[in-house]
Formats: C-alpha cells, structure tokens, sequence
C-alpha cells in the first residue's frame, strides 16, 4: 500500500539563504536535463531533516513512528503525505489517503463546521451528490451538536480537533496518516477514535500513527520504527520501538519521592530480581525479589518493591509484606518471592522502600531518588499474551472460567 525508498529532505537554518536555495531548486525544476538522480549535497546552513528513510506498509498494517522533538517524524509524514516534496528517494502508494498532520490547518474561522467540511470534501474532489451523505456522517462523527452550524471562530481547540479528525477520517481512506491526532480532546473522544481506527485496520486498511503517547501506540500498532536525527534508528515491533525511545530520554520524569522520617540509620544497598528457570524473569513464571539492607540499631519493618513503567510516569503495583519483619544490627537479606509474575512482557524499573513497622514511614529506600533498576520481563509468545499485549495490559492475572448453565 505505501513503499518510501531511500527519502530524503533537507531544510536550512538560515531564511535568507532558504529562500535563495528555494528559488534555484524552483528553477532547477524547469531544467530536467539539469536534475541528478543522486542526493544532492548539503548547502552551506543545511541539515537533513531526513536521511534515507526506507519503508514499506501492507494492508492491515499499523505503524507507529516514534523519536524525540526534531527526530524528523513530522516531516516524513509530510512528504508521504505529499506536501513535502523529498530532495532524493520516492515516495509510491496504492489506494486513498487521508492525513490529519495540522488539526485545523486550512480551515476558515468565520465559517461553520458545516461548511469547512463542504469545502474540504470539495478540494479532496468529492463529487457534490455525494457530499452530503458525508457532511452528515461527520456532523455524527464529531458530535458537536449546534456548534457544527457556528463558526470555528468561537470552537475550542478540542472541538476544532473533533472536527478536523473527523473530515479527515470519515471519507472513505485506505491508508491513514495521523500524527498527534488524539492529543487533543476528552477521553471519551479518544476512546471513540480508537475504536474506529480499530475497525478501520479490520478492513484491511493501514495505519501510520505518530504520537508522544506510547500506550496508545502499543495498543494500535502491530509495527514501530525509531526515527532519531532524521535516520531510522530501529526498526521492530510497536512495543519493542517505544522500549528503545525510552532508552534514549535523558532525564526521565520522576515522580514524587516520598517523605522520610529518618534514613540516616538504616539504607537499601542493593535490589535485584531472580528467575529460577533460566535467570530471566519472565511473565507466569515463579521470581524471587531479593533485598539488601543494613541498620545501625535493630528494628521492626516492612519491605515493599515498587513496579514503574520504563519511563516512571506510572507506578504498576506493588509487592508489599503486610507483617513486621524483626531485623537485626548489621546486614541483611529480605527475600520476596511470586510464584507467578504478573507482569506483561516488556521493560520495568524497581524502588524499593523499607518502612518502620509502627510509623510506616520509609527508614531506608532504594531507587527514588534515581531511576530505579532496570528489569525486562520476557514471555508472551501464546496467543491471549499477545492480545493482552497489543491492548496494552502491563499486568496478567489468572482467572478461571465456567459454564455455569
């Protein structure tokens, strides 16, 4: 459905000399004999926003594009799109494409919702009997009720988004390109559009998805590539794509460290996970949490592991021991074990804390005051983990099911 080979696209820091380089590629255009199939070199003030950039997407593939600010994800949304013309590569698709790049670029704010859709079905050259089907469809789709007929002047930036998604989404499309589209708006919107891209790659068609959100990748896209400084960096699997972006963030978010009554006494020197298997943690599987500490005085506590995502903006669960544990002076060892680990496949980090039995405020912590230990859980590979998975469960717990009549 869309082949890109070997894509490139350079911009120049300098607008002066952006607008000379602008004219003479206008001019070059005029010229074929003049035009090189190579890439052209980098002028003076130049950087490539792109650089060969290859891939190819089939029918019923959702690919999630991911990279920091600047990686370059914009931009080849916008040349596949095909309002960026590459400086070298092509760009060849199959089918009808609908792209939502700018929500509300190109629309009229003193016209209504009614007719900025009228209008854009009009330019996408859609016949006039065949319009009004659509502007309806739309009008359901955005839910926007009497403001449709009001003009956007007086829309919120979420309405604006409604709208915008909607035209771009409700026309028939084989291939969509979306890029932040679900950034803006309330859940309850949100919900409904993945459904609908749900159902769109049900019938076969594709799926091109940037987005800062990498749970709502994970659970739309099937594929992933990591775009850094214009190159692709990697290439896999959605979930494996959004595990290497956050490799690569620098300071992630920590969240709140909680208050300490008197850690001065008492610290965690060490945290690590054990796999009776094979070593490697994986999902189902039995795992023992193991806890080095040392006090000063003996004293009653509980021991507690905190499980993050990879990047820490959530806290997962918590392997917690509800009874006093007495521990004496000196150094020792706590060990929890899980005789099945719940945890979905993918990357973790651990905290751990060490709590006054009586005050339960923390005497001694692990991991808060830094990222934490990285842990990969592996497993997966059966047929309901990888549903669980692809919808973006981070957590597997067992249950047991019956007919009852």
């Amino acid at each position: 459905m869309l082949e890109v080979e070997g894509v490139s696209k350079r911009f120049c820091r300098s607008l002066r000399r952006s607008l000379r380089y602008g004219v003479a590629d206008i001019a070059r255009e005029f010229q074929p004999w003049r035009a090189s199939q190579t890439r052209p070199a980098l002028r003076a003030d130049e950087f490539w926003a792109l650089d060969n950039v290859s891939l190819t997407l089939a029918p019923g593939d959702a690919l999630a594009i991911v990279g920091r600010n600047g990686a370059g994800k914009s931009t080849l949304l916008r040349v596949i799109a095909g309002l960026l013309k590459p400086d070298a590569g092509r760009v060849r698709s199959s089918g009808r494409l609908g792209a939502v790049i700018e929500l509300g670029s190109g629309f009229n704010a003193t016209l209504s919702g009614r007719d900025n859709a009228n209008l854009v079905l009009a330019w996408r050259g859609v016949s006039a009997d065949a319009r009004p089907a659509l502007v309806e469809r739309i009008e359901a789709f955005a839910e926007l009720d009497e403001m449709f007929d009001a003009p956007l002047a007086h829309y919120s930036t979420g309405m604006r988004a409604r709208l915008a998604y909607a035209i771009a989404v409700v026309p028939p499309n084989d291939l969509l390109v979306l890029d932040e589209a679900l950034a803006v708006g309330d859940i309850a919107f949100q919900r409904k559009c993945l459904r609908f891209l749900g159902e769109h790659l049900d019938r076969g068609g594709a799926l091109i998805f940037v987005s800062h959100n990498v749970y709502q990748l994970q659970t739309l896209c099937n594929r992933g590539i990591l775009l850094d400084h214009g190159r692709i960096a990697f290439e896999g699997t959605a979930v494996e794509a959004a595990d290497r972006l956050l490799d690569l963030q620098s300071g992630p978010a920590e969240p709140i460290v909680p208050a300490t009554a008197n850690r001065t006494n008492a610290r965690v020197g060490k945290v690590w996970l054990d796999c009776r298997a094979n070593g490697q943690p994986r999902t189902g599987e039995a795992a023992d949490f193991t806890l080095e500490v040392a006090l000063d005085a003996p004293c009653e506590a509980i021991g507690s592991i905190a499980v993050f995502t990879d990047d820490l903006s959530k806290r997962i669960t918590t392997f917690l021991e509800p009874q006093p544990i007495a521990l004496p002076a000196g150094r020792s060892t706590l060990s929890c074990k899980v005789p099945k680990l719940p945890l979905a496949a993918g990357s973790y980090r651990l905290r751990a804390t060490l709590a006054d039995a009586r005050t339960l405020h923390p005497v001694a912590m692990f991991g808060w005051e830094g990222p934490g230990l990285p842990v990969v859980v592996e497993g997966g590979d059966d047929r309901i983990s990888v549903v669980l998975r692809n919808a973006g469960d981070l957590v597997r717990t067992g249950s047991v099911w019956a007919r009852e009549s």
